[in-house]
């Protein structure tokens, strides 16, 4: 049997609602377990939990720049929760 992959949000915070961030935005933390099983396979399966931050804007401080360049976070690779959340939290 071929192996498989799977991945899971098993945890998912909301930091800052008071605006504790740099931006005055909060912050959303989550925990993503990974697992990869073959049913053939008696070493198998195995999991790793992996941890991810997500905050609303980028700065990035060009080099010879006064002030940092801001941009939106690029959500579009995170899992789907998490982009319904920032939708909802995430406000001007």
């Amino acid at each position: 049997m071929p192996l498989t992959k799977s991945e899971e949000v098993t945890r998912l915070e909301v930091l800052g609602m008071t605006g504790t961030s740099i931006d005055g935005q909060p912050r959303i933390n989550v925990e993503i377990r990974t697992t990869w099983d073959d049913e053939d396979d008696a070493e198998l399966p195995i999991q790793k939990i992996r941890h991810e931050s997500y905050e609303r804007y980028l700065y990035v401080m060009e080099e010879g720049a006064t002030e940092p360049t801001r941009s939106d976070t690029d959500l579009s690779g995170a899992p789907q929760i998490v982009r319904d959340v920032a939708t909802v939290i995430w406000t001007d």
